[in-house]
């Protein structure tokens, strides 16, 4: 409403007025809108995937959150930039242009800078307009020879066109090139239906090094250094949005055999921008906290007198570089808590903060006006990064990537270089000081402290806009390093056993008998596999508590170390091969299922799945209590454990030998392949059955024949179908034929991790890691493990007793080291994130010598020493020691 003051007509006094109140138009006109809504549709932008609302006969939009134009209608316009038909991006051209353009340059002699620039114009024009068009962009750099093939472009001449134009004296050309793109990719219209285009914009230098505070060459400048980061973000969205369209397997292809440096290459460079944006995150946090100081300073300014005052307010004006900052870091408006987009040369601040290592960041210091920041304990809070479509679209890309990382490599005729990236090499150092609980938390669905502000937003929202899914980085685990990893599953599994705890202590009171909250096994040595056996199988519902195990007639309160030692002797009878359960391969020394093709069972078959199942059980038990076990198992066991496709390689590990003779037969091309080889889709192996002669029992070896297909002994093997032949043959090996036992092992596997969620975020390779360690196969650095030993009792790291017992170990072979090592921990094997890991405690025993040994907890892996007189003492008493014990004893 409107009000108006005016004078009254019955008093004609000035100070007596009246008050008008009219009604507001605009209150009226938003009334009548309020009483008949516009019709009002959801858009997805095409870049950052943020739902735009809009009215339903518009044929594009701008998002107003990345300034991309999305096209949702073709209107036929009439194009007034006419481009050759046959331009194209050559490396030969280009070169021409710029011999000529220089010659020029030569002739003319001249220093005023404009008539240079002019002489070089055309190189500046020929790249802007073949960049301008992804049209002229998908038709340059094609693949020329045979052997590129399997790509979709020519990166060796791609690399030498940039090379061509960063020789150039100017950089005006490069800078031309760059803003041609990103107006290309700020109104991509029809070239979204296409890919190569977008893939050489992506392999420009820049679009990793604008990431970085290092200064690449004499053309890095702020200002190509703010287009490019323009081109990363907009490629990476562009790019992780890939998934919906149909070139998205056409993408999956070109990763798959893409040269193993560009592959790696492209993982750094989405890891680089992830880092980035999780580094302005942790700004956003520092800048809050010099807002703090500095209200903190105002308010002991406001303390003191006023004079003083008054001249500490003119010195406490912020700087327009703070204006900017605090407007930019600080606007509680943004919905997704998003600031305006910097790249790494915009701020000093951020710069500082690329030169620190992860490591760094928990000791920081970093000077700012006078004042030094210690963001000790930082953590990422899930409302930080849960909103930033930044990182989102970036996990997303890197997903694409894993996808296509498990794909590589794996083909034995296959002379490409596309080897299969390890799972480190996805690791984002960053996310190490992730609050990792809250962000699985938010993974599992049980972040009861946001619930509520989430049903408010799903209620509020639109039904087209799906916001039930929250972000977590728990959905990308392969940006998670094995060490943030390992500590999500101790967490979970800690939480889990505490519940089983007080589940116990409620029963014992509600039904007034004793339940124990622990999971007791009590064994006997000598009978360490029928006893253990047994307690598992008669406390079914005890497996999810703590285990604690006791050694009938020995000494001794499990805090660990009998745990560990129980793990190790039954894993180690269990693998016996007088036992019969597993198959030891001669040529790898690994250990396999037996070959069960028949779908018989008997008593024995019965029996032996029994034992399947609780070696299942077993091993779960081992990683639910975060213990080590010395396993040989072929890593096919763990890619099928994780449901990964299995290789050749696979294969190869376990049957080097055949492999190679397979590998043979691929690459033998001659036309009498079927009259040399003489093969059918059958396979024979040898059958080792049991025989009763007089009492005694005997194997004897009979061979097997199963067909690989249907009527497969009637299909012959030829130069067509052989590589599909391999393929069945490994798939009967390595799955059809140990099914029923594999099948019988996770039954027991997934009965301890059932209800255990974190398990899924470990690939095969990080599962070996949690279950079997690092096993050092030269030897240990034991120089690591002294810098994070801790010294009890009066002992010290200059202590001369300390010092021998380190010599000592340096000096031993590797087998003697592996011996000390079970001796103080109960395993020779490093835990997966490292020695430096291990907690290790060295302490004395008495300040004076003594005959007696060393004595070793391996539950809190301590070793406890005697002054010994000489080093040669030392030596011999722990040679004895680590040689000579078992259990509380000698052997």
């Amino acid at each position: 409403m409107d009000i108006l003051f005016g004078k009254s007509k019955k008093n004609k006094n000035v100070n007596n007025l009246k008050v008008i109140v009219k009604p507001n138009k605009g209150l009226k006109q938003r009334r009548k809108s309020l009483e008949s809504p516009i019709d009002v549709i959801y858009s997805k932008c095409c870049c950052c995937g943020t739902n735009i609302p809009m009215k339903p006969d518009l044929s594009k939009f701008k998002c107003g959150v990345c300034h991309v134009t999305t096209i949702l209608k073709q209107i036929e316009t009439i194009d007034t930039n006419i481009i050759d038909k046959d331009l194209v991006c050559s490396v030969s051209y280009l070169d021409s242009i710029i011999k000529g353009c220089l010659s020029k340059v030569k002739t003319q002699n001249s220093n005023d800078k404009n008539e240079k620039y002019k002489a070089l114009e055309p190189i500046s024009r020929y790249v802007s307009d073949c960049f301008h068009s992804y049209e002229v962009l998908e038709r340059s750099f094609l693949p020329k020879s045979k052997s590129q093939s399997h790509t979709l472009i020519d990166y060796q001449e791609l690399e030498n066109f940039y090379k061509l134009l960063m020789k150039l004296p100017t950089r005006r050309p490069f800078y031309r090139m760059l803003c041609a793109c990103n107006d290309l990719l700020k109104k991509p219209g029809n070239a979204l239906k296409h890919i190569r285009w977008l893939l050489i914009i992506w392999e420009i230098p820049f679009v990793r090094y604008c990431l970085t505070s290092k200064v690449y060459s004499k053309f890095d400048s702020p200002e190509i250094r703010a287009v490019a980061y323009e081109l990363t973000k907009r490629c990476i969205c562009y790019l992780s949005n890939i998934s919906k369209t149909d070139k998205y397997a056409e993408y999956i292809y070109c990763l798959k055999y893409m040269d193993s440096d560009i592959f790696l290459s492209n993982i750094e460079k989405i890891n680089l921008y992830i880092t980035y944006q999780l580094t302005r995150i942790m700004y956003r946090a520092i800048n809050k906290n010099i807002v703090k100081d500095k209200k903190n300073d105002n308010l002991l300014n406001n303390s003191s007198s006023n004079n003083s005052n008054s001249n500490n307010n003119n010195n406490n004006f912020e700087t327009s570089n703070d204006i900017i900052r605090n407007s930019e870091f600080g606007n509680n408006n943004n919905p997704n808590n998003d600031p305006t987009d910097l790249s790494p040369a915009s701020d000093p601040l951020i710069e500082d903060l690329w030169n620190i290592t992860p490591e760094d960041i928990k000791t920081i210091e970093i000077d700012r006006g006078g004042k030094t920041l210690r963001p000790k304990g930082f953590k990422f809070k899930t409302s930080q990064y849960e909103h930033n479509w930044h990182i989102q679209s970036a996990c997303k890309l890197m997903l694409i990537m894993d996808l296509a990382n498990s794909k590589r490599g794996g083909n034995p005729i296959e002379n490409y270089n596309n080897i299969s990236m390890n799972a480190s090499k996805f690791y984002n150092t960053m996310l190490d000081f992730l609050d990792n609980k809250q962000d699985f938390e938010v993974w599992r669905g049980l972040d009861v402290g946001n619930r509520l502000s989430l049903l408010l937003t799903e209620w509020s929202a639109p039904q087209n806009q799906n916001n039930s899914t929250r972000f977590s980085f728990c959905n990308y685990p392969f940006l998670l390093s094995l060490g943030v990893k390992i500590s999500i599953m101790e967490y979970e599994t800690k939480r889990i056993m505490e519940y089983q705890a007080e589940k116990a202590f409620l029963s014992s009171l509600d039904k007034g008998k004793t339940i124990e909250v622990y999971f007791k096994i009590k064994i006997r040595r000598d009978h360490i596999t029928h006893d253990s056996l047994k307690a598992i199988k008669e406390h079914q519902g005890d497996l999810l508590k703590s285990l604690r195990i006791e050694f009938i007639n020995e000494p001794g309160i499990d805090a660990g170390g009998l745990r560990k030692e129980w793990f190790i002797l039954l894993t180690k009878s269990l693998f016996n091969p007088a036992t019969g359960l597993f198959d030891h391969i001669k040529d790898s020394r690994l250990c396999w299922f037996p070959i069960n093709s028949s779908s018989k069972t008997d008593d024995k078959n019965h029996s032996q799945e029994e034992y399947y199942y609780l070696l299942g059980v077993v091993i779960g038990l081992a990683m639910f209590n975060g213990n080590i076990l010395d396993l040989k198992f072929p890593k096919a066991l763990y890619r099928k454990m994780c449901k990964e496709t299995l290789t050749f390689a696979d294969y190869a590990e376990l049957y080097p030998e055949t492999a190679s003779n397979l590998i043979k037969m691929l690459q033998y091309t001659g036309d009498d392949f079927s009259n040399i080889f003489c093969l059918s889709f059958e396979v024979s192996y040898n059958s080792n059955v049991e025989v009763n002669e007089k009492s005694k029992k005997s194997k004897k070896s009979n061979i097997v024949t199963v067909e690989l297909c249907e009527n497969g002994s009637n299909i012959p093997v030829t130069q067509e179908n052989k590589v599909n032949y391999v393929k069945t043959w490994i798939d009967f090996y390595l799955t059809k034929s140990v099914a029923t036992s594999f099948d019988r092992f996770m039954d027991g596997f997934n009965r301890v991790f059932s209800n255990c969620k974190s398990i899924g975020l470990f690939n095969s390779e990080e599962l070996e890691r949690l279950l079997c360690g690092d096993e050092e196969h030269t030897k240990y650095d034991f120089q690591m493990l002294r810098s994070v030993t801790r010294y009890q009792g009066g002992f010290t790291n200059y202590t001369p007793v300390v010092g021998w017992f380190w010599e000592i170990l340096e000096n031993w072979d590797y087998k003697l080291q592996g011996r000390v090592l079970q001796f103080i921990t109960s395993s020779n094997r490093v835990p997966a994130t490292g020695i430096s890991t291990l907690t290790f405690k060295i302490s004395r025993l008495g300040a004076k010598d003594s005959e007696d040994l060393p004595i070793a907890h391996t539950c809190f892996n301590e070793l406890c020493l005697w002054e010994y007189s000489s080093k040669l003492k030392l030596e011999q008493k722990l040679k004895v020691a680590v040689t000579e014990s078992e259990g509380f004893g000698f052997r």
